[in-house]
């Protein structure tokens, strides 16, 4: 009780921290200034600080660390993966370090996802919208990399919006083999994302009627539970009449007399 106590009081300030690595992200890969790029591995390693002490403290008030463990790995690579990232910006090995940061942000964001999904287990608007905007942030970052037309983050993410969105206005466009898969994967996610948008928002219109259909049904079961309790009572209460065995029993005292 008092892991779980805990975990819902830590969770959204969990979920807090672990937005900050995206502008950790920002701040060491897509920055163009030194002095602000410091502050990426600060953040990175306030992260790593936050979830290993949130962790520590989890694993001391279970009584069956192993088991949390197994239902907690994503957190537990997070852990691991936010000090392999401090570690490769240390040893400045930047291809390296480039690569944890992608991956480490990837499982941040799963971990999120996962997070949203059961905050707001009844609706999945919310859940689409945080899918739909991870996956433009990430695919900006693919495109801002590879594609040789897009020369800043900004551009990255209008071209992987408009991709996504199916718009394609033809202002910027991917020219690359990579950047083409890129888009290819990136329309995929936006035509699943906005299905399930959609979806979602039809689906709170037919839930009202299905509420209030729901409602009428439950009011006429409990009318006719208490019209059967009501005959219950008056079937109790009523006495037996001279007309059944009783009277019979006195006919034939009658004859004996």
């Amino acid at each position: 009780m008092k892991v779980r106590a805990l975990g819902r009081a830590t969770a959204p300030w969990m979920a807090g921290i672990a937005l900050l690595a995206m502008g950790s992200f920002y701040l060491e890969d897509l920055q163009r200034s030194a002095a602000l790029a410091l502050w990426g591995p600060r953040i990175d390693g306030f992260i790593l600080a936050a979830f290993a002490i949130e962790m520590a403290c989890m694993l001391a008030l279970c009584r069956k660390p192993a088991r949390y463990l197994r239902a907690n790995w994503l957190k537990l690579v997070i852990v691991a993966s936010s000090g392999l990232v401090l570690w490769g910006a240390r040893l400045h090995a930047m291809p390296v370090a480039h690569l944890l940061h992608l991956i480490y942000v990837a499982l941040v964001f799963a971990w999120l996802l996962g997070h949203v999904r059961a905050a707001f287990s009844r609706s999945v608007i919310p859940f689409a919208s945080l899918l739909g905007a991870g996956a433009v942030l990430l695919a900006a970052v693919g495109f801002y990399r590879i594609e040789p037309t897009v020369h800043s983050y900004g551009q990255g993410v209008w071209l992987a919006f408009t991709t996504a969105a199916t718009v394609g206005y033809g202002d910027i466009v991917p020219t690359s083999a990579a950047a083409k898969v890129l888009a290819a994967l990136d329309v995929v996610v936006g035509y699943a994302v906005f299905s399930l948008i959609t979806g979602g928002i039809a689906a709170l219109f037919i839930g009202q009627a299905e509420k209030q259909a729901r409602h009428a049904l439950h009011c006429e079961v409990e009318a006719l539970r208490d019209e059967l309790r009501q005959s219950r009572i008056e079937l109790t209460s009523r006495r037996p009449d001279d007309s059944g065995p009783k009277g019979l029993h006195s006919v034939h005292n009658d004859s004996t007399v």
